[in-house]
Order: C-alpha cells, then structure tokens, then sequence
C-alpha cells in the first residue's frame, strides 16, 4: 500500500497462530504472527533522495565486492 505505521500507537488486533488462537491467556511468539494498524493514521513512506540511493548502491557494491581480488559476486 505504500504506507508508514508513524502515528499508529498500537495495534487494533494480533492476528494469532492456531495453536496460540486456544490460549488467548499466553502471549504468542511465533513467526505466523501479525498486528493490524489502523490505515487512516498511516502516512506515505519516505522516498529516498538520488544522493540516498546512490550511497546505499555504493555501500552494497562494497558489500558484495571480494577484497582479495576485487572481484564482485551476485
């Protein structure tokens, strides 16, 4: 959608796994997990600058560059 969770001070629900959904009493730390936001205090995401972008396309060549031959992996 293209949106910030900014003002968002919570969540409005925990979306639960199965096993979780039975025991609403313990607290659920899976990965299936998820929090909806309300979407009318959400604000567009931030659109990097050239200059932004330019120094993340640097910092991931340097990254993915091998430093003993100078060679670059993808």
């Amino acid at each position: 959608m293209g949106l910030s969770p900014v003002d968002n001070v919570g969540p409005v629900a925990i979306l639960r796994c199965r096993l979780c959904a039975t025991r609403p009493q313990r607290s659920c730390r899976h990965p299936t997990r998820g929090f909806l936001l309300r979407v009318d205090l959400a604000r567009p995401k931030h659109v990097p600058t050239l200059a932004q972008e330019h120094a993340l396309d640097r910092a991931m060549s340097a990254r993915s560059t091998w430093s003993r031959c100078s060679r670059r992996y993808y």
